[in-house]
């Protein structure tokens, strides 16, 4: 079977759903039934907008997404095209496989996302999500939001969660952690929190719960903020020059990818507070880490992280202030989550990622048969 796999996510995204569509592709590749066919849209990622980017996003929604991935899909004779996160095409020769992230958010959190991209998904994408032959998404709770929405019925709706990579499973040497240390300036224990530097992640509010712990609990600790940059973060960046001017306390390394499992295996604590998600990794990678994780009570991150993680209302300043200090200060419960967190994370596979989306893969391409 010769499957499509739309793959411009890794061009433009270092976040979750770049994760999710390398590691797709890797597991599939071990299926040798398979062919896979790759198209992307190729364009520079930058946070500023002037004309030219402008135009890029133009090309990209308009022009590639409409007119020439349908196009090359259909002249390389796909079986099936699975569109991963980027690209939805209203029309296609080839039936449709769509991964469904967070596009529903933009009916109710307008301020996540710039004018154009609500704009653009509440015309084009939405209405190409209902068109598509066959709809994936990570939680039940992405798939409920969608059959609230869009009006879909559950059963067109595959859930198939992502997995999480073997690597953050394993030890790592002393050596590999200081070299990590000492480059990215680690000077004390740290806080760390993974993800874009966007609003949804409502990382405001998470550096001034930090602050109000080292006020409140002296906690000698530094809050490692690692994720490139993205739209809306000037907000994120005005409030960190202002709660720490010196750059001591909270740090900014960037999209680490390279850096994330000793990243994970260094931290005391990882902090999630989205505000929405249709799943996250990071909560999974931690544990897997053996790190305690403090994360959100909304949106999937509970369905995700079960009883594993202790859970907060991401709104709530003072309450995340707390239970940053209570996942630090317990020994027993630090315990308690680290085993329960491990057993969670194993339960969560790229393989297994993989298989459920083959059958998707072989149901559709026999209802076009």
């Amino acid at each position: 079977m010769r499957i499509g796999l739309e793959t411009s996510a890794l061009t433009v995204d270092r976040g979750g759903t770049a994760t999710y569509v390398r590691q797709l592709m890797n597991s599939l590749s071990t299926h040798p039934e398979l062919t896979i066919e790759t198209f992307a849209f190729r364009t520079p990622q930058t946070t500023r907008k002037t004309v030219f980017s402008r135009l890029g996003t133009l090309r990209r929604d308009l022009l590639w997404s409409q007119v020439a991935l349908p196009a090359q899909a259909s002249r390389r004779r796909v079986d099936v095209l699975h569109l991963t996160g980027g690209a939805i095409p209203l029309v296609s020769r080839c039936p449709r496989v769509v991964t469904v992230h967070d596009d529903v958010s933009v009916l109710h959190h307008r301020e996540f996302y710039t004018p154009w991209m609500v704009q653009y998904t509440r015309t084009v994408r939405l209405r190409a999500i209902r068109r598509a032959q066959g709809i994936i998404t990570q939680s039940e709770f992405s798939r409920q939001a969608m059959v609230q929405a869009l009006g879909l019925a559950p059963e067109r709706i595959d859930v198939i969660p992502l997995g999480v990579n073997e690597q953050f499973f394993l030890p790592l040497a002393s050596e590999a952690l200081d070299e990590v240390r000492q480059r990215l300036g680690l000077r004390r224990p740290y806080l760390l929190h993974v993800g874009v530097l966007s609003p949804r992640k409502n990382l405001v509010r998470l550096m001034l719960a930090f602050k109000a712990a080292q006020r409140q609990h002296a906690i000698p600790h530094q809050l490692v903020l690692a994720g490139s940059r993205g739209w809306g973060d000037a907000e994120v960046l005005a409030a960190r020059a202002q709660l720490d001017p010196t750059g001591n306390d909270i740090l900014l390394p960037g999209p680490v990818v390279d850096d994330l499992p000793a990243l994970y295996r260094m931290a005391d604590l990882v902090v999630y507070p989205s505000l929405y998600e249709t799943f996250g990794l990071p909560p999974l990678e931690a544990m897997a880490s053996g790190v305690p994780v403090v994360a959100s009570n909304v949106a999937a991150i509970p369905e995700i992280t079960g009883d594993a993680a202790l859970l907060v209302d991401p709104t709530d300043e003072a309450a995340l202030a707390e239970a940053i200090w209570q996942a630090l200060s317990s020994p027993s419960q630090r315990d308690e989550m680290t085993r329960r967190g491990r057993q969670r994370a194993a339960a969560f596979t790229w393989q297994r990622t993989a298989d459920e989306t083959i059958r998707v893969y072989q149901r559709i391409a026999g209802e076009g048969v």
